[in-house]
């Protein structure tokens, strides 16, 4: 009896340590991908808004050919949500990953942002906080957070 219960205790520990190494020691972080055009301007503010909030994991891509960092299969993968700046963005992502975002079920959300800002403009970061914030406030509740 007294080794059944080792047993189980045992057990319960690895089980538990391995729940706490998958989800890096902590609950769960909502996964956003920010998508722009070039991957220059607007999507690196918002991952730059983001990016230390300890409830979120962020990156950020554009559509473009040219961008810094391209929209890919794996981005939209690994996002939890995606957040788009503007329409054309979200038409591209949805035509181009159709299957991806269908297979997954990831949300993808319009920000209906301009290009016309420099990266880290004060306008710009307030514009996204208003838009990003309620989108990701929903977000954390639909995870139950």
């Amino acid at each position: 009896s007294q080794q059944k219960r080792k047993t189980i205790g045992s057990t319960f520990v690895i089980i538990l340590a391995l729940i706490i190494f998958q989800e890096g020691g902590m609950m769960r972080r909502l996964r956003i991908l920010f998508v722009c055009t070039s991957n220059q301007l607007r999507s690196p503010t918002a991952e730059t808004i983001y990016k230390d909030d300890g409830s979120l994991e962020v990156l950020s891509c554009g559509t473009h050919d040219t961008a810094r960092v391209r929209v890919c299969g794996e981005l939209i993968n690994w996002a939890g949500i995606i957040i788009c700046m503007d329409a054309h963005h979200r038409k591209i992502v949805e035509r181009n990953y159709k299957k991806t975002i269908k297979e997954s079920g990831t949300p993808l959300y319009t920000l209906s942002i301009p290009d016309v800002y420099n990266f880290m403009d004060e306008e710009l970061i307030l514009l996204i906080k208003e838009k990003a914030n309620q989108i990701i406030q929903k977000e954390k509740a639909r995870m139950g957070r």
